[in-house]
């Protein structure tokens, strides 16, 4: 009878343990959002990304009451310049365009997402059936966060395709860009540090500051003052080629580290760096 009850507490505990995944919530960033100030910014952002950048149209943009959007593709993940939003509070003051929004995909069910943000304590809101924002003060602080289970459809899929194909068409010459590497995302205090770690889960550590979420797609902690998302790297195929087609077209800022940052004045105060490896 004993070795009955053991076997059944044993089972109860095994089909606890399949609730909870080491799968990490977050399988991806798949938009990445752009907050502008006014809507000539906003024009301006757009042809930054498609005529400098030579990322592909998505869609165009459009107006939905006083505000504008748009979307490019990066290669992994879609860029989306839209605003303003006059009733946002933003941690910083006095932008013209600011990284803000990361609408992350999960290879997670919706109920399996909605049980491992409540077995993490992080406060959320349902925004779908699908989709989840988090609400947590230590992760969506300063940054619009999201988690979607929605999977991708085949119309989706082969839109994605012809954008991945008008890209690498787009970038046989001129900067050579093929996706977005790492997403720098800032925390002020090693308890916010501490609490993304948790949330995006052990296994895409690379290390203490960098976590790996897809093959070629990474976020990197930087210490700051100012939380969100503090920049990005883009992969190119070549920094030669790089470099010449950014003096060429004057958005070159300057070397940092092995990496190109472009020049603040030309992306609008947004942090843009470039990467060969």
């Amino acid at each position: 009878m004993k070795n009955l009850i053991a076997l059944w507490l044993l089972l109860l505990l095994v089909c606890s343990l399949r609730g909870q995944t080491n799968e990490p919530i977050v399988s991806e960033v798949a938009v990445l959002t752009i907050h502008v100030s006014d809507t000539n910014t906003h024009d301006a952002v757009f042809h930054f990304l498609t005529d400098v950048l030579k990322l592909p149209v998505d869609y165009y943009p459009l107006m939905l009451g006083q505000r504008r959007y748009a979307a490019v593709y990066a290669g992994n993940m879609f860029i989306e310049p839209c605003g303003p939003y006059s009733k946002m509070r933003y941690t910083v003051k006095d932008f013209k365009a600011l990284f803000y929004g990361l609408n992350c995909r999960s290879d997670q069910s919706p109920s399996l997402i909605a049980t491992n943000l409540a077995r993490q304590h992080i406060a959320c809101e349902e925004e779908s059936p699908e989709t989840f924002r988090i609400q947590d003060a230590s992760l969506g602080e300063g940054i619009y966060l999201a988690v979607s289970a929605k999977a991708r459809d085949k119309p989706g899929e082969e839109r994605e395709a012809s954008l991945r194909s008008a890209k690498a068409a787009n970038n046989r010459d001129g900067l050579g860009f093929e996706y977005v590497k790492e997403i720098w995302l800032g925390y002020a205090k090693p308890a916010e540090l501490q609490a993304w770690r948790e949330f995006l889960g052990a296994s895409g550590r690379v290390n203490d500051m960098l976590w790996r979420l897809s093959q070629n797609q990474s976020i990197r902690f930087v210490r700051s003052e100012v939380k969100g998302v503090r920049g990005i790297v883009c992969k190119v195929r070549s920094m030669e080629q790089a470099e010449r087609y950014l003096k060429e077209t004057r958005t070159y800022g300057r070397a940092v580290d092995g990496r190109i940052e472009l020049d603040k004045g030309k992306t609008f105060g947004l942090l843009i760096y470039v990467a060969g490896q």
